[in-house]
């Protein structure tokens, strides 16, 4: 990653986490009332959420399992984007999921993979549907022209799975701030390293005071399939709390278990 994109992407990142910004080139605008985040406060003691200290992470196992045991007793809204690019700046494949959660018992993932061949200039799209409720669990995929249904999970929530490891992400970080917003205390978390699986990293979490991640993003290096790629990560997790209805696809066999 060249040093100097790699440093404004991170600034970049920051800004949006702790404000929103209007624009991500040649606009350093800031919009707070967007976000309802007030100016950085000075910490006048340590955060009240497990593992994260006033400067550093203190217990990065207590702070992972705050975030995934407060979202899984309630309902949220989560999604994700990750895409690979070569050397060359082209885009070989991304991956976007989308998670919505009730919290009462249903569940539906949609999990979209986009690959590009260079070569070939062609283009192919998979993606999955699944459905989780209290009589089991299926999924439909559609791939080409070819659509099959089976019972059963395949995919993982990218809200509780990360494509890393937490504990990398967590040793790695090196600076929290502390920001107010209309929502309470909000927690950004940045630093760099390396993220296993990906080196030489730089990102940014947004942890809400109530312990669970809303928002992280990352870039760095990696491989695909053999050939070094740069990767870039992006995780939001919305509608935490609120009243969620699902209705249950007319794919789904009455029969699932």
């Amino acid at each position: 990653m060249d040093a100097l994109a790699g440093t404004r992407a991170l600034l970049v990142v920051a800004c949006l986490l702790l404000a929103g910004c209007t624009g991500l080139a040649g606009d350093d605008s800031v919009d707070r009332e967007a976000y309802g985040v007030d100016e950085p406060v000075q910490p006048d003691e340590s955060p009240d959420v497990a593992g994260l200290g006033a400067d550093n992470v203190t217990n990065w196992i207590a702070l992972w399992s705050g975030h995934v045991g407060y979202l899984e007793g309630t309902s949220y809204e989560a999604t994700a984007e990750v895409t690979y690019v070569d050397p060359n700046g082209t885009v070989l494949e991304t991956r976007r999921s989308k998670a919505v959660v009730t919290g009462t018992g249903p569940e539906r993932i949609t999990v979209e993979r986009t690959e590009h061949d260079p070569e070939t200039n062609e283009t192919a799209t998979r993606t999955i549907d699944q459905w989780v409720d209290d009589n089991g669990a299926a999924h439909r995929l559609t791939e080409e022209n070819r659509t099959t249904v089976n019972s059963g999970p395949l995919v993982s929530d990218p809200a509780t799975r990360l494509l890393f490891e937490p504990g990398a992400l967590f040793d790695a970080v090196e600076a929290v701030t502390q920001t107010r917003s209309d929502r309470g205390m909000r927690y950004v978390l940045t630093g760099s390293g390396n993220v296993v699986p990906y080196q030489d990293a730089e990102f940014a979490v947004l942890v809400a005071d109530d312990g669970y991640i809303e928002r992280l993003v990352l870039r760095g290096n990696g491989t695909r399939r053999g050939e070094p790629v740069e990767v870039t990560v992006h995780v939001t997790v919305d509608r935490v709390g609120e009243v969620i209805d699902l209705e249950r696809p007319d794919w789904v066999p009455a029969n699932t278990r």
